[in-house]
């Protein structure tokens, strides 16, 4: 009777870990896509932001500030916080003050 019960703790145990590691394999797989559908999302913001700068409609120092609007647009959840434009002001700030100069 031991072997028995034995014998099913083990199944459980490599059950449960078998089921860990597919959890963990779909986890990864779910950040890998997360992370690809980003970087597509990103480079198109980019390309659409460079190109605007090359026609002379945006200045080359806002192309951060309008990639990230652009990005936090898309995908609010992956940019917690903007800390690179004008020491540090909130996104929210920056771009007000961005679009108050190009819509004067």
């Amino acid at each position: 009777m031991n072997n028995y019960l034995e014998a099913a703790q083990n199944a459980r145990r490599e059950a449960e870990i078998r089921a860990k590691t597919a959890q963990a394999e779909l986890a990864a797989f779910h950040d890998k896509q997360a992370r690809e559908k980003w970087g597509k999302l990103h480079a198109d913001n980019a390309e659409f932001v460079e190109n605007l700068i090359r026609e002379g409609r945006l200045m080359p120092r806002d192309r951060a500030l309008f990639v990230h609007a652009l990005d936090f647009a898309e995908m609010p959840e992956t940019c917690v916080e903007f800390s690179e434009y004008d020491n540090g002001k909130s996104l929210n700030s920056a771009l007000r003050e961005r679009l108050d100069f190009y819509l004067k």
